[in-house]
């Protein structure tokens, strides 16, 4: 790849996050510029025009045989190269071959067939697949479901953030409350036990991204599930790593190389077993003073990042702290930490809009 091409793609990428697109539309556009470009033997686009785009167009129909979605989706990262990277008028796309729809009679199922479908699979699959044929959910509302979302009592199911970006309510087959409720308790089990591994809780990234409309969603190159939120004009990611606790910064590492972040712009939310709980501090920099989870953070990002505080109290003795803040808490330190996490989503304007010295005076004036 030469040099200008790297530069190119460069300023593709962050003018796509800069403009609000998502993480998939970003990778689908440099994708496809990629490939217009080594079709025409590396040329840069700024050299080539609207005759260029159609011969490419049409390459991908006649040669490659693609589907007219996908032809569109290849012309819509062309057209924002040059409208909104190169700046540059290419005209009217008139004289490209277009796919052409493939018309096909939809495969509907007998009930014997579904019935026997559903026979060979097991466990939460076939629960998956029952709520699918039951609930009409598409497969990946399937996959973000949450238990909130789920009313037992009524026999609902809320879906967040559906074709369109749309919520909508749909039905709960009654012969499935049965299934959901011991999956539940699948569920909380395996969370206990990641509790005692290391594996805490993120209450803060929950309430902020419910807060602003974000999404969460697993992404394997970072080993985390995140999303991204609009907060008073600035883009804000939360990031909530799927690892251990205590390996915590080899996925936020990821993100900041992935999104070119520096440390400097890294918040860090985290239990504090030297404040008292319901107390909540901001910090810049420090020591990890002990906490294993900030200690592999620094390892691998440096210490330079902002610290969110969160109390959680002391249990007297040094050989309980383990014990201590894996293990779920008294209903009153519970309370107070929904307090400390209500109180740092309130912040979060002013530490974005006025600066650190100032989210620190209206949250540490409050006690």
């Amino acid at each position: 790849m030469t040099q200008q091409r790297k530069r190119l793609l460069a300023q593709l990428h962050e003018t796509i996050r800069r403009l609000g697109y998502s993480p998939k539309t970003e990778k689908s556009y440099a994708h496809w510029i990629r490939r217009y470009i080594l079709f025409h033997q590396k040329k840069h686009p700024a050299d080539m025009d609207a005759s260029h785009i159609e011969a490419f167009l049409t390459h991908l129909a006649v040669q490659r045989h693609v589907s007219p979605s996908t032809q569109n989706q290849a012309l819509n990262a062309l057209l924002f190269l040059y409208k909104q990277l190169l700046r540059k008028d290419i005209g009217l796309i008139q004289n490209a071959t277009r796919a052409k729809e493939k018309h096909r009679l939809p495969v509907v199922l007998s009930r014997d067939e579904v019935n026997n479908l559903l026979r060979q699979l097991r466990g939460k699959y076939r629960l998956m697949a029952e709520l699918l044929y039951g609930s009409g959910l598409r497969s990946i509302e399937c996959c973000r479901l949450r238990v909130h979302d789920i009313d037992l009592n009524y026999g609902e199911i809320i879906v967040r953030a559906g074709k369109g970006g749309k919520d909508r309510h749909t039905i709960l087959p009654h012969k499935l409350i049965p299934a959901i409720q011991q999956q539940v308790g699948v569920v909380e089990t395996e969370r206990r036990r990641d509790l005692q591994r290391g594996m805490g809780g993120v209450s803060l990234s929950y309430a902020l991204a419910r807060k602003y409309g974000g999404d969460f969603r697993f992404d394997k190159k970072f080993d985390a599930d995140y999303c991204r939120i609009n907060l008073h004009g600035d883009d804000v990611w939360l990031v909530k790593p799927q690892s251990y606790m205590n390996s915590s910064g080899g996925p936020i590492r990821a993100v900041l190389d992935y999104y070119r972040l520096r440390t400097t712009e890294l918040l860090v939310a985290h239990d504090e077993i030297d404040l008292p709980p319901g107390t909540t501090r901001l910090k810049d920099g420090g020591g990890h003073g002990g906490h294993n989870g900030l200690r592999d953070i620094i390892r691998h990002c440096g210490a330079d990042f902002v610290r969110l505080r969160l109390g959680v109290g002391h249990p007297g003795e040094k050989s309980e702290v383990t014990s201590y803040v894996l293990k779920r808490g008294s209903s009153d330190v519970e309370s107070a930490v929904m307090k400390n996490v209500d109180e740092a989503v309130g912040v979060m304007p002013t530490l974005l809009d006025d600066g650190l010295a100032a989210a620190q005076k209206a949250l540490h004036t409050r006690d």
